[in-house]
């Protein structure tokens, strides 16, 4: 689970679906774009800057299986500037030690969107919403409650980029599935 709380930091948690137990992750995170970069990423997602944990308002995940002897891969829709779905490598923990998560990347998105949810795709990619025009709230919401479109989908893959999916505007896309 994520936290979205603007300038108090991301509250990063692990449920375990066998027993329930919550595991709080700590606060570091590892990788910087030197030394962490994954070279299997294309070069846009590598290009980023660490973010700001204490800065980071995490909206969605999304948690990608591991293939064969690699680590898992989060995808975290952060709301906070600069707007992005931030990519990491999630490893588990043996008995009694906490999971790693890796900072690998991230794919930023345009200053007219708000990333809001997630979903990983095969292949490496996702599909994001964006839930409105960050630099116009008050009016969106007042859009959205009259049931007007204001959303977004947009669909992120190594090859391709960053495109927005033909076919919106949505009314307030707020989860995916």
């Amino acid at each position: 689970a994520g936290g979205l709380d603007v300038g108090n930091g991301a509250q990063w948690h692990l449920v375990n679906r066998d027993d329930g137990r919550l595991v709080v992750l700590p606060a570091a995170v590892t990788g910087n774009r030197e030394t962490q970069a994954d070279p299997t990423l294309p070069a846009a997602v590598r290009d980023c800057v660490p973010p700001d944990r204490r800065r980071l308002s995490i909206a969605g995940l999304a948690l990608r299986p591991a293939a064969a002897a690699r680590p898992h891969r989060l995808y975290a829709a952060n709301e906070a500037a600069p707007r992005s779905i931030e990519v990491y490598d999630l490893e588990p923990g043996g008995g009694d030690d906490a999971p790693l998560l890796s900072w690998r990347g991230c794919v930023r998105f345009p200053d007219d969107t708000l990333p809001n949810a997630v979903v990983a795709l095969a292949g490496g990619g996702f599909i994001a919403s964006s839930f409105h025009d960050p630099r116009d709230t008050p009016a969106a919401f007042r859009r959205l409650a009259r049931g007007e479109p204001v959303s977004s989908l947009w669909h992120w893959d190594p090859a391709a980029g960053l495109r927005r999916v033909p076919g919106g505007p949505l009314a307030g896309a707020n989860g995916l599935a």
